[in-house]
């Protein structure tokens, strides 16, 4: 699938990520946050229609709450692998947030930082391109940042809210809600 590259996303000059994991990853980290923006509903659907298009795919996407566009190069010169990202955006959609009458903007930072963080698992390994990123790999980097997200609300005591969001929104992926929720109980108790 061909997108429209938003021009908000240009990362100029683009972020190369180097250094030691943890200070790319940081790097990176400050860049992202750097790169949310919160869109109401109708926004967010011309944003989504504008860059994605209007066929199934724009459809699917105009019904999530966020949505991260993001495109890297890999220079391969040598043995040196150098990776830049030239492009990032994260778009949400605001009223996403307050469903059947309840108020769930405390969570958006918990869905804001699995967006981040799913972002960054491609990122660092060099996959933003879907051509590039297996299914496989784009599900695993997916259920991991479910689980961060799980965790970060659970530890914020809002797991419960979280789930109860999810549940509003996608009821049709409760088992991975789930099992996310109690990986991060478990990972809490432990500590």
């Amino acid at each position: 699938m061909e997108y429209k590259i938003p021009e908000s996303s240009f990362v100029n000059p683009p972020h190369k990520i180097e250094g030691s994991m943890h200070e790319a990853r940081e790097s990176f980290y400050e860049l992202a946050k750097n790169k949310v923006r919160h869109l109401n509903h109708e926004q967010f659907t011309d944003w989504v229609h504008k860059n994605i298009g209007e066929g199934k795919m724009g459809r699917a996407f105009s019904n999530s709450p966020a949505i991260v566009f993001f495109m890297n190069d890999n220079n391969k010169e040598e043995q040196n692998v150098e990776k830049y990202l030239k492009n990032l955006e994260i778009v949400v959609d605001t009223s996403k947030f307050n469903l059947n009458g309840k108020d769930f903007t405390d969570i958006l930072p918990f869905v804001i930082e699995h967006e981040i963080f799913e972002s960054w698992v491609r990122s660092k390994k060099g996959f933003l391109e879907e051509k590039e990123f297996s299914e496989e790999s784009r599900n695993r980097a997916h259920l991991l940042a479910l689980r961060k997200q799980f965790l970060l609300a659970e530890e914020a005591g809002k797991g419960g809210k979280m789930f109860e969001w999810f549940m509003l929104l996608a009821p049709r992926k409760e088992k991975d809600y789930i099992s996310a929720w109690e990986s991060a109980r478990k990972k809490l108790k432990k500590s």
